[in-house]
């Protein structure tokens, strides 16, 4: 049996409901000549995540089911409607834990295309504490440039009540919740042993971005 191929026990969450201002329009439907890069994305977590849920602004659902359908991937990805527009990515984060099947998600942003699965399970395996008694932390973070990056990130399901907790307060970022859970954290020489171990959490915001993106795929092809 291929281990480096086994499926992890996780439900990858998608966050798509960002509007995309600098880059010039909805993330989600972003196509680069001629191909969508969500296409790109969900065949790098295609194979070894359990499940993947698409979390859409309220209204998009059936606009997102129809791009999965032209991308023969209707099937394999849950469509997730968010029950509020315009509160950002932890709104989004505590919609697709709601809806995840798994006791862990991974959670990553629709414009996040060169996710790697090698750096990605790194991180899955930091999940348990080495000391006795055995138990999982509540979450995996990478620490980048100094940053912990709250996308490409591992959490379980008691992170929910945190971050719902920061909705309730009116704070939308993600990192405000960190402070109040138990993570393990992989700092980046750890993950540096991985060539281009970075791309994996690089998001295209700006076209500027996105034109650097297809260059770097444009000389590996």
């Amino acid at each position: 049996m291929d281990n480096s191929r086994h499926i992890l026990p996780v439900s990858a969450v998608i966050l798509a409901g960002g509007r995309g201002k600098r880059i010039g329009g909805n993330k989600l439907f972003l196509h680069v000549e001629g191909q969508a890069v969500l296409e790109v994305l969900l065949r790098r977590l295609s194979g070894w995540m359990a499940e993947m849920l698409l979390v859409v602004s309220p209204g998009e659902e059936r606009a997102a089911e129809e791009l999965l359908e032209k991308l023969h991937r209707r099937e394999a990805v849950r469509v997730v409607q968010d029950r509020h527009g315009g509160l950002g990515p932890l709104a989004g984060l505590v919609r697709g834990m709601e809806a995840a099947q798994y006791d862990w998600i991974f959670a990553l942003g629709c414009d996040m295309p060169d996710v790697h699965e090698a750096v990605a399970r790194i991180l899955w395996l930091r999940r348990l504490h080495l000391e006795a008694p055995w138990r999982e932390y509540e979450a995996v973070l990478a620490r980048i440039g100094g940053y912990l990056e709250p996308l490409h990130a591992f959490y379980r399901s008691p992170c929910r009540e945190v971050f719902q907790g920061l909705l309730a307060q009116g704070r939308r970022k993600i990192g405000d919740g960190f402070p109040e859970i138990a993570a393990a954290v992989v700092e980046e020489e750890d993950l540096s042993v991985i060539p281009g171990y970075r791309a994996s959490f690089r998001n295209l915001n700006t076209s500027s971005q996105l034109a650097a993106w297809l260059r770097e795929r444009r000389e590996r092809e």
